[in-house]
């Protein structure tokens, strides 16, 4: 075989190096992907020219230290990173795979669109039809599958298109508007963006899209999204005519109907059956007055409190009214009140440790809170939750065992308080831990967002 040797077509060897990347090419891109996607490029990246090692890597990405070697020692091969003495640090080629925009969206449109189908090549052009686009769709031709492509693939083809086509417009625009111009044919115009930048340059230009049905309804619908302003008599002014009886109504916009709930802020939140003293205690700690009463249900909307446990030290404490069996499915409105701690880092349970007689015993009433609040929301149900039990000063001597019953047949692992808001027995522990737990909160958030 002959070889060319002609100046500047370079060697036999590198040739036979390139003859290699392309046999595995497959195998270069996957991995080039899989890098990029599950975050070892980034981590990589990030620290810098240090370099980290593979199995700080495996712990920050979350693969096994198998795989993550496996993907290493390719990048290596490949020159995505470099490697020294067990620290793997990002290369030139890495870096823009992994930080470059062109790159990026040009890996996707290969991944999304093109790679199962480019199994069909060779049938395809034998046969000179599209034979491997029955990989996203059962179509005579892309285009008639263009709004219905599956998954990441519409995604990946419209930033594809966009990202070569959007870019042109800053520079074509004032070639097309070089001259007075009143109408513009665009046709194939696709989802509508050439037609939007041309409107908002000279709102006077009428614009006709001409493209296939269903492209023309992917227009539509981002036109009407973006809405435009209808002409008033000021554009109409001229030097003969100057004050114009003249306008033209805008476009209908994109409408919604929204429903806002106003969620209350606060960092620690008061639950428990009603009458249990939740109440009693934002008005021990702080300078909220809620109505006090003795029978059930006297809280009827939820209340705010600021405690200030010494200056420049203070939380805000929400009240929610009681809650009874069956609150998760909206009974006593249970619904619109529990959704008001979700704000919160802290719950405190309130238990009654002595109920009136005839009404549920103290640790039955607990467990229906719990309950209740495991129906409602799982996420709230594994928040922090101290419990505190209150009213003690009411059985004297009994205070303590009865106490002891109550954390015992609950089976409770965390903090317990005990207390009386009435006579403000406790309360300003309680609200000094309270304090110190959040500040500890968030140092320990502040640490894991460095």
């Amino acid at each position: 075989m002959k070889i060319n040797r002609e100046p500047g077509r370079g060697s036999a060897l590198e040739a036979k190096s390139l003859a290699q990347w392309i046999a595995f090419a497959p195998f270069v891109f996957q991995a080039s992907v899989v890098m990029r996607d599950r975050g070892l490029l980034a981590g990589i990246d990030a620290a810098g020219e240090a370099g980290i090692a593979a199995d700080q890597l495996a712990d920050q990405t979350g693969l096994s230290l198998y795989g993550t070697r496996v993907l290493l020692d390719f990048g290596v091969d490949i020159g995505l990173v470099e490697e020294t003495d067990g620290a793997y640090v990002l290369g030139k080629t890495g870096y823009f795979i992994l930080n470059d925009d062109m790159t990026r969206v040009n890996m996707d449109f290969t991944r999304d669109v093109c790679y199962q189908a480019l199994g069909a090549l060779d049938e395809s052009i034998q046969d000179g039809k599209p034979r491997g686009l029955v990989a996203l769709g059962d179509w005579e031709n892309l285009y008639d599958g263009l709004t219905n492509l599956p998954g990441s693939a519409s995604e990946s083809w419209f930033s594809f298109d966009h990202f070569y086509s959007d870019r042109v417009f800053d520079e074509f625009l004032p070639v097309v508007f070089a001259t007075p111009v009143k109408e513009i044919l665009d046709i194939g115009g696709n989802t509508g963006r050439w037609a939007q930048r041309c409107l908002a340059h000279d709102p006077q230009v009428r614009v006709t899209i001409m493209d296939l049905p269903q492209q023309l309804a992917v227009a539509r619908e981002n036109i009407a999204a973006a809405g435009y302003g209808g002409k008033g008599n000021t554009r109409f002014k001229s030097s003969t005519n100057q004050a114009p009886r003249k306008m033209t109504p805008g476009t209908p916009g994109e409408k919604r109907v929204l429903q806002l709930e106003l969620t209350v802020l606060a960092d620690v939140g008061l639950l428990g059956l009603p009458n249990a003293g939740k109440s009693t205690l934002i008005s021990a700690v702080s300078a909220a007055r809620p109505k006090v009463a003795d029978y059930p249900f006297t809280t009827l909307y939820p209340n705010l409190g600021v405690v200030a446990v010494e200056a420049h030290r203070s939380f805000v404490m929400a009240d929610i009214p009681g809650l009874i069996e069956g609150a998760a499915d909206g009974a006593g409105l249970g619904t619109r009140f529990l959704k008001h701690l979700s704000r919160t880092n802290i719950l405190l349970h309130i238990v009654d440790a002595a109920p009136p007689p005839g009404t549920e015993d103290a640790v039955e009433g607990a467990r229906s809170i719990v309950a209740e609040l495991e129906r409602f929301s799982p996420d709230l149900a594994g928040r922090e939750r101290w419990l505190v039990l209150n009213k003690l000063d009411l059985l004297g001597d009994a205070a303590d065992a009865e106490a002891e019953r109550i954390v015992s047949e609950l089976g409770w692992q965390g903090r317990v308080y005990r207390i009386s808001a009435l006579r403000r027995e406790g309360t300003r522990q309680l609200a000094g831990d309270i304090m110190t737990r959040l500040e500890d909160i968030a140092r320990e958030s502040a640490a894991e967002s460095d």
